[in-house]
C-alpha cells in the first residue's frame, strides 16, 4: 500500500509573502555585511594612522637625534678649535720671551701616541712598518682565540657571555679597509694617526711621528715646547732631587724624592730607566729629568 502525501497548494498571497520574507533576509545579510567591510576598514585605517603616526615620531625622534649629534660634534670641533688657537696664542707669546720657535707642538699626548705604536708593531708582524689584511687578520684570530680559551676557563658569566658574541676579528675586513686611507692594501702608522687624530695639523702629523721615530734623542735636548719659566721651576725642583749636588739623578735620590707620590720603588724604578736614555748610564742628567717630567704627566 503506497501512501501519497499531498502538499496543499500555497496560494498567491502566501507565495508573494515568502518570497518578500526572503528578500528581506537577503537584504539583512548584505547589509550586514556591507558594515562588517565598513568596520574591518575602519578599523585598518586607525591602524594605518596609527603606524604612520609612529613612523613620523620615530622620525621625528631620529631627526632629532641627528641634529644633537651634529650640535655636539660642531661644539667639540669649535671648542677643539678655541683651544688651538689659545694654545698658538700661549705658544707664540712663549716664544717672543724666550726667542724660540714652537716646532714641536701637539694637543695630542705623546704618551698615548706610542702607546698606540706599541700596538701598531703588535700586528705588524713581519716589523716592515705597515700592517697587511692577513697580519691583521692573523692578529685578530689569535686574541679571539685567546680570549675564547681565557673565558672558558672563567667563571664570570659575563666573560663567557662576552666572548661568545660579535668579536672584532669577524668585521676585520671592513675595518682594514676604512684605515688603509689610499687603497695600497697595508696600513701605515702614518694612516692610522689620520684615522684616530682626524683633526691634527700637517705639523702636529710631523710631531707624533717624530715621537716613534727610532733612536733615542740627544742628551742635550730640551723640549721646545716650554718656556724659560717653566725650565727655571724644573730647575729648581731638580736641584732639589740632587740631595748631592752632583749634577745628576741616581735612582735613590729619585725614589726618596717621589715616595710621597703614592708610587711604588718599582714604578719608580722603570720611570727612571725609561728616562734614561743617555747610554743607561744609571744617572738622569737635567734634560733626561725634563722629558721624563713631561712625558709622564707630572706637569
Amino acid at each position: 500500500v503506497t501512501l501519497t502525501l499531498t502538499m496543499p497548494a500555497l496560494s498567491d498571497a502566501e507565495r508573494i509573502a515568502r518570497r518578500e520574507v526572503q528578500i528581506i533576509a537577503r537584504e539583512d545579510a548584505r547589509r550586514a555585511k556591507i558594515d562588517a567591510i565598513k568596520v574591518e576598514k575602519a578599523r585598518k585605517a586607525r591602524e594605518r594612522d596609527t603606524e604612520a603616526q609612529a613612523l613620523q615620531t620615530k622620525k621625528q625622534i631620529e631627526e632629532g637625534e641627528r641634529a644633537r649629534r651634529q650640535e655636539v660634534a660642531e661644539k667639540r670641533e669649535r671648542s677643539i678649535a678655541a683651544r688651538e688657537a689659545a694654545r698658538q696664542k700661549d705658544a707664540a707669546h712663549a716664544g717672543e720671551r724666550t726667542g724660540r720657535q714652537d716646532k714641536h707642538a701637539s694637543k695630542y699626548s705623546k704618551k698615548s701616541v706610542l702607546l698606540l705604536k706599541e700596538v701598531f708593531d703588535e700586528y705588524d708582524g713581519d716589523g716592515y712598518g705597515t700592517i697587511s689584511l692577513n697580519e691583521m687578520r692573523q692578529s685578530l684570530i689569535q686574541k679571539k682565540e685567546d680570549k675564547a680559551r681565557a673565558a672558558l676557563q672563567s667563571k664570570d658569566l659575563a666573560v663567557r657571555q662576552a666572548a661568545a658574541g660579535i668579536d672584532i676579528a669577524d668585521v676585520v675586513e671592513p675595518l682594514f679597509r676604512t684605515l688603509d686611507r689610499d687603497g695600497d692594501g697595508e696600513i701605515s702608522f702614518p694612516e692610522l694617526l689620520a684615522v684616530l687624530f682626524p683633526l691634527a695639523t700637517h705639523t702636529e702629523m710631523e710631531t707624533m711621528l717624530s715621537w716613534v721615530k727610532k733612536g733615542p734623542q740627544g742628551p742635550n735636548e730640551l723640549p721646545l715646547t716650554m718656556s724659560e719659566e717653566q725650565l727655571s721651576e724644573l730647575r729648581a725642583i731638580f736641584d732639589i732631587f740632587d740631595t748631592d749636588g752632583s749634577g745628576a739623578l741616581t735612582l735613590p735620590e729619585l725614589q726618596a724624592a717621589l715616595a710621597s707620590c703614592g708610587m711604588t720603588r718599582g714604578e719608580i724604578r722603570d720611570l727612571f730607566e725609561s728616562a734614561d736614555v743617555d747610554q743607561r748610564d744609571g744617572h738622569l742628567d737635567f734634560c733626561e729629568f725634563v722629558s721624563m717630567m713631561t712625558e709622564s704627566e707630572f706637569l
